[in-house]
């Protein structure tokens, strides 16, 4: 894993590392994780890196991702709510809720959705208006990391 991260650039990781012997469990459980990264990303650590630098390339050179995009504003429907419309669409998506889940998004804050907090605080339903990161508390899951499903 040295051998990967140091092929990778990434010798700044180690510049202040304790000598031989020093803090070995820490170095240990470091490599541990960076392993686990390496394992858990296609092309591994060095694609990781390489996609990195090429990302902030772009930004730095002022490159915008959606270019030749057009935004759209999708179609939809206005419900009132108890109606008895609502009451229909909110029965059939009781039949589906158990294969619903809600992907944690990135770190970070929510400035392209117009919204001035963190994004893990934002809604993701509209009963209790309960924020991504309250429903990953309530209902932990072994893999909340990645899936924060809607029931428990």
């Amino acid at each position: 894993m040295v051998d990967t991260l140091l092929a990778c650039g990434q010798e700044h990781l180690f510049a202040h590392w304790p000598a031989a012997g020093d803090a070995d469990d820490d170095k240990h459980r470091f490599l541990a994780q960076a392993a686990v990264c390496d394992a858990g990303y296609p092309g591994g650590l060095a694609q990781y890196v390489r996609n990195a630098k090429k990302l902030l390339a772009d930004s730095k050179e002022g490159a915008n991702p959606f270019d030749g995009w057009t935004p759209s504003v999708p179609d939809g429907i206005v419900v009132s709510y108890a109606s008895a419309e609502h009451q229909r669409l909110e029965q059939a998506g009781m039949q589906e809720v158990g294969c619903a889940a809600f992907v944690l998004v990135a770190g970070g804050l929510g400035e392209r959705l117009g919204y001035s907090g963190i994004k893990v605080a934002l809604p993701v339903e509209r009963t209790t208006d309960a924020s991504y990161l309250q429903v990953s508390v309530r209902h932990p899951k072994p893999d909340t990391r990645v899936l924060i499903p809607v029931c428990s």
